[in-house]
C-alpha cells in the first residue's frame, strides 16, 4: 500500500507536467496505480518531459534503424553463402541475366553500360570466359563528364579491367552540367564494353547472335 503521502507527491509532480514513466521511476509506483491516482489531472508536459520524449523517440528510431541494418547484413551474408557454391552454368546465367537488363540503346554497338568498377569487371570476365573473346577483341569507351580528368579515368577503368589503355576507344562527354550535389558528375564516368572485329569478318555479328541465343535461352524463347 502507498501512503497518502506518496499520492501527493505524485500529483505534485503530474502538475509540474511529468510524465507517468518519470513519476513512477522516482517514486516506485506502477504506472498503472499513477494512472488510477492521476486521471483527472490535466497533463501538459514539462520542457524535462518534452526532451525525455523526444529522446525516446529518437532512440527507438534509432533501435529501429540498427535492427533494419543487422537484417540486411544477415540477408547478405546468407546470399554471399548461396553464391559461393556458384557453378560455371550458374555464372554463364548471372551475366546472361545482366546483358538482358541492357535495354536502353548504347552508342557504337556497346553491349553494357555501368559506373560500376565491380560490374564492369563481372562483364569483362563473363565475355571473356563464357563468350569466348579473346583480350584483343575488347574496345571499351568510356562516357565522362565536364570537369573530369580523361586521363585518371581512362587509367581508373584500365587497371581495373585489365584491358590495355590503347584499346580504349575515344571518349563521349556529356553535356550534363555540374550541380552542388554533383559537382563533377560521377569520378570515373561509364564504363562502356564493346568490342572489335580484329580482321574477323563475322565477329561481332557471330557475338551478337550467340548473345541473344543466351537471352532466348534465359527467357524460354524457342529456336528460329
Amino acid at each position: 500500500m502507498h501512503t497518502k503521502d506518496v499520492r501527493k507527491k505524485a500529483e505534485g509532480l503530474r502538475r509540474k507536467g511529468y510524465s507517468y514513466a518519470m513519476i513512477a521511476e522516482q517514486l516506485e509506483v506502477p504506472k498503472g496505480t499513477l494512472h488510477w491516482w492521476l486521471r483527472d489531472i490535466p497533463y501538459s508536459p514539462n520542457q524535462y518531459a518534452r526532451l525525455k520524449r523526444k529522446q525516446g523517440f529518437a532512440n527507438s528510431a534509432a533501435s529501429r534503424t540498427n535492427q533494419a541494418q543487422e537484417r540486411g547484413q544477415q540477408a547478405r551474408e546468407e546470399a554471399r553463402h548461396i553464391m559461393a557454391s556458384t557453378s560455371d552454368r550458374d555464372f554463364l546465367v548471372a551475366g546472361a541475366g545482366l546483358l538482358l537488363g541492357q535495354t536502353s540503346p548504347s552508342p557504337q554497338g556497346a553491349f553494357l553500360r555501368t559506373p560500376s568498377i565491380e560490374v564492369a569487371q563481372f562483364a569483362t570476365r563473363w565475355f571473356r570466359d563464357m563468350a569466348g573473346v579473346t583480350p584483343e577483341h575488347f574496345a571499351p569507351f568510356i562516357q565522362i563528364a565536364p570537369g573530369r580528368t580523361y586521363k585518371e579515368a581512362l587509367q581508373h577503368w584500365a587497371a581495373a579491367t585489365q584491358i590495355p589503355a590503347d584499346q580504349f576507344g575515344a571518349p563521349r562527354f556529356t553535356q550534363t552540367k555540374p550541380t552542388k550535389k554533383n559537382p563533377g558528375g560521377r569520378d570515373h564516368g561509364t564504363f562502356y564494353l564493346a568490342f572489335r572485329g580484329c580482321g574477323e569478318r563475322y565477329f561481332k555479328v557471330n557475338l551478337e547472335q550467340r548473345i541473344q541465343g543466351f537471352r532466348d535461352a534465359l527467357l524460354g524463347k524457342e529456336a528460329e
